[in-house]
């Protein structure tokens, strides 16, 4: 039986969490598919280094494969003004519907972070009607990414969308098994983000210190409260390290156990 080849666009060298996500969301994929999955990895941020354009040569690779996946990742930003769809996908949505294959828009995220213009809604809306006519399937992460989008471009649009979640959630099959070894303690995993700040820890006077310190205390009041548990951190990019390194080295925290730090934990 001739092998389901896939074309996956996505960030393959971003961050941890993308790898969590193609990790999971591909040993799920691959139970609904009889044959074998042959997977062809395009790095998008090569579109965004314009190593790589959103034209007619990508039609015709794209035209070659079984399926189209895109994502996960956060690609549903609607900021980019300069895009033809108003989106970090920039391809002409004319250009679009000469895609022959399936295309299929994976868990992508709606991060409203950097606002979104009236351009760029009137330009995605246009995308998303070019998705529809070519029978794409759509669906966006279930962290919030819908009601994002409900709030730029209506509630309407909507139905044409799926929520689903992170493919991240389902990498129990896919880490190494010293990670995943059973035993008596409870694991309690937390993933920090120390990425704008000034976003993030705008409601604490004392910015990221302030927010370590609090954390550090939620983390010592779970762990007399449940006795018997470890904490394992997962940085999601390099500088999450920082605030790790801040909440673990807190003296309440840093006196009272051990903390894993599984740093490589969804290297590939």
């Amino acid at each position: 039986m001739k092998a389901f080849g896939v074309l996956h666009i996505a960030s393959f060298t971003g961050n941890i969490g993308d790898n969590a996500n193609h990790l999971g969301f591909r040993s799920w994929f691959e139970t609904l598919v009889e044959n074998q999955v042959l997977w062809n990895e395009l790095e998008i941020r090569e579109f965004y280094w314009k190593k790589k354009n959103w034209d007619k040569d990508f039609v015709e690779y794209a035209n070659t494969f079984d399926l189209i996946i895109i994502g996960g990742g956060n690609y549903f930003e609607l900021w980019v003004d300069k895009s033809p769809t108003g989106t970090s996908i920039e391809i002409e949505p004319d250009l679009f519907k000469q895609i022959e294959t399936p295309v299929f828009f994976n868990a992508l995220g709606v991060d409203p972070g950097q606002g979104a213009t009236e351009n760029s809604i009137k330009k995605f809306k246009t995308f998303i009607e070019a998705i529809v006519e070519k029978n794409g399937l759509i669906t966006v992460r279930n962290d919030g990414a819908l009601a994002n989008l409900g709030r730029y471009v209506g509630r309407d649009i909507l139905k044409h969308f799926h929520e689903a979640p992170d493919g991240g959630f389902f990498i129990n099959d896919c880490i190494k098994e010293d990670i995943v070894k059973t035993n008596q303690k409870i694991k309690i995993g937390c993933n920090v983000a120390s990425d704008m700040p000034e976003v993030r820890f705008k409601e604490f006077e004392g910015g990221v210190d302030e927010f370590s310190k609090e954390f550090a205390q939620a983390v010592v009041k779970i762990s007399k409260q449940l006795n018997n548990c470890e904490f394992i951190f997962f940085p999601h990019i390099y500088r999450d390290l920082e605030i790790i390194n801040n909440i673990i080295n807190i003296s309440e925290v840093s006196s009272m156990f051990s903390i894993v730090k599984h740093l490589n934990f969804f290297t590939r």
